[in-house]
């Protein structure tokens, strides 16, 4: 009956920890109760963990647990997997790149589901002010703009610059006197901010070397009681063989 018990048990620990719930785009993963997103050998901290944070202040605050400033590289690879349009962002220094899809009433674009994994930076100052309020308000009462963006950067010429990086999802911008609608907006700016530049709705763009996957706390606890209830019926065998051993013993000896 234990031993039932103990595998139903297995049963329902192992569930709990399959169906942890996961966000997944092209090749990049986070759960749902996780800051890290993990893909292509790197896990990168969610941009809004240092949002309107200088890069000096971000790296201060999270270098001790083996976070790195984002390189041109890192950039360009990621950009890539999720593409936006483009399929050939590069980590050039001092390039800036852009890429924009047609505006359509759908939330399924790579823009969207790069927000979702690595969160929104959006501040809704930015409204008040260098942002014109027709870019906030979206195209529907339910489909507003989001907004990730990040600083990053190697500086490879040693200028002491950094670069930035944009994804929009439900944008507009003006062109002839006119607001055109852009579903996705994505963009990698050339080199052009200091390591203590902070700005409204910025994050900093941090990695890592991937970690073996840890076993959730749940999980931990129900292997945990698990072990236990082994240990107890373990022991309890033992001595119930022992007693059985001595019962003979005794009716022998008699």
């Amino acid at each position: 009956m234990l031993m039932k018990f103990l595998f139903i048990t297995c049963l329902l620990v192992a569930s709990h920890s399959a169906n942890a719930s996961l966000i997944t785009h092209s090749g990049y993963t986070r759960a749902e109760a996780s800051d890290i997103v993990s893909g292509n050998g790197l896990e990168w901290l969610m941009w809004d963990q240092t949002a309107n944070m200088s890069i000096s202040q971000a790296l201060e605050a999270h270098t001790a647990q083996g976070w790195r400033l984002a390189s041109n590289l890192d950039m360009a690879v990621l950009f890539n997997a999720f593409q936006f349009g483009k399929t050939d962002w590069s980590g050039a220094e001092n390039l800036g790149q852009v890429a924009y899809t047609p505006w359509q009433l759908s939330e399924v674009s790579p823009h969207n589901a790069f927000t979702s994994l690595f969160g929104s930076t959006f501040n809704s100052a930015l409204c008040d002010g260098p942002y014109p309020s027709s870019w906030c308000d979206g195209y529907a009462a339910n489909d507003p703009l989001i907004l990730a963006q990040a600083f990053y950067g190697s500086d490879d010429d040693q200028d002491g610059f950094y670069k930035s990086a944009l994804v929009y999802d439900d944008f507009s911008y003006a062109l002839q006197n006119n607001n055109d609608k852009v579903d996705g907006y994505a963009v990698l700016r050339a080199a052009s901010w200091s390591p203590d530049a902070q700005s409204l709705s910025y994050g900093v763009a941090l990695v890592r070397s991937a970690s073996a996957v840890a076993v959730s706390a749940p999980a931990s606890l129900g292997l945990f009681i698990i072990a236990l209830m082994l240990l107890a019926f373990l022991r309890r065998s033992t001595l119930g063989g022992n007693n059985s051993l001595l019962s003979h013993k005794a009716k022998v000896e008699l």
